[in-house]
């Protein structure tokens, strides 16, 4: 029933829920309605009838100089070297994550990210900093495979959330996420005088 859905619609919300993980659930909710209705178990959708809820899509979330030596002092050291690709690149993270080494040429200092690895769905390269460099050598520079295997599994890692998200806690940042570092990086590259647009 409509009244249904407007109630549990409202309980994700007082039970923590973020306005955007609602709207997930509201959108499932409605596709499974459908799916019943083309099955011809139902036929009436009323989820239709339910308003989602506005999402602020916009964060203005930058690290501070000062958040970005004390998170550096907290994360481990996989995961420092993690983010400092992510801050050197502004990639986001499942691109830092699959990153191999058949992509990065320390010759030319480029780092080559292909249609399908980028939203953009165009060829980027990526200009090998100084400081990435240092990080990349630090990795021991391998013809082919990922540059970030996790010891525990011989695979690459598919996450650093716990991890990342510990450090941000130990080191009294709030409200920040992973995927921030790519404002980041682009805020930092401005205020260095270089425009990235």
């Amino acid at each position: 029933r409509l009244s249904d859905i407007e109630e549990f619609k409202l309980y994700m919300i007082s039970s923590g829920r973020s306005v955007a993980t609602a709207n997930r659930y509201l959108a499932a909710l409605k596709r499974a309605y459908n799916i019943m209705i083309k099955d011809d178990l139902i036929d009436y959708n009323p989820v239709c009838k339910v308003k989602f809820f506005v999402e602020d899509n916009i964060r203005d979330r930058v690290l501070s100089k000062q958040e970005w030596i004390s998170l550096y002092e907290q994360l481990s050291e996989v995961n420092r070297k993690i983010v400092l690709v992510a801050l050197q690149t502004a990639f986001r993270l499942r691109n830092v994550l699959n990153l191999r080494w058949e992509q990065i040429n320390l010759n030319t200092r480029l780092i080559k990210l292909s249609k399908n690895e980028n939203k953009g769905k165009k060829l980027i390269n990526i200009p090998i900093t100084d400081i990435l460099y240092e990080v990349l050598m630090s990795l021991e520079p391998k013809q082919e495979g990922y540059i970030f295997i996790n010891p525990d599994t011989g695979k690459p890692y598919t996450s650093i959330k716990n991890g990342f998200n510990a450090a941000c806690r130990r080191a009294g940042i709030k409200d920040f996420h992973f995927h921030d570092l790519r404002r980041t990086a682009a805020t930092w590259l401005l205020e260095n005088g270089v425009d990235n647009r």
